[in-house]
């Protein structure tokens, strides 16, 4: 289940950020209420699993009570011969859909252009207001 290793790789860096950001001006995160992530479609992680490993990784720590988001990006391809440029095509087979990594319109090589993120994109923070303090 590689989806933990991403998670928690995923989870370091969200911690990492809050850290770094109450140490750089003396802001203090109150709580995390929201992550928002890019995983694309030939990254071929679980978005379930996913969900799940971000639910029990974060229970007792500073994202705990946080909504996780997953956006998919779907496969984009370039094809290096006639120049197409867009969905990847897929073979199903018994239940199964594989991205086909030639071009759909000429059987060419491609580049895979989208599809293969995996990215961290908002983090929405409650912010302590020191103004209301004085």
């Amino acid at each position: 289940m590689h989806e933990l290793s991403i998670m928690t790789g995923i989870i370091r860096a969200l911690l990492d950020e809050i850290d770094r950001l109450e140490r750089k001006d003396g802001t203090v995160i109150e709580c995390v209420k929201e992550v928002v992530l890019e995983i694309g479609e030939l990254t071929f992680l679980g978005m379930e699993q996913l969900r799940f490993c971000y639910s029990v990784m974060v229970r007792e720590n500073r994202l705990a009570g946080s909504e996780l988001i997953i956006r998919s990006v779907p496969g984009e391809v370039r094809c290096t011969g006639c120049g197409y440029s867009g969905p990847v095509r897929y073979q199903t087979e018994f239940h199964l859909a594989t991205p086909m990594l030639v071009c759909p319109r000429c059987e060419g090589n491609v580049e895979v252009v989208k599809g293969r993120e995996c990215a961290i994109r908002t983090m929405r923070l409650d912010i302590r207001d020191f103004t209301s303090d004085l």
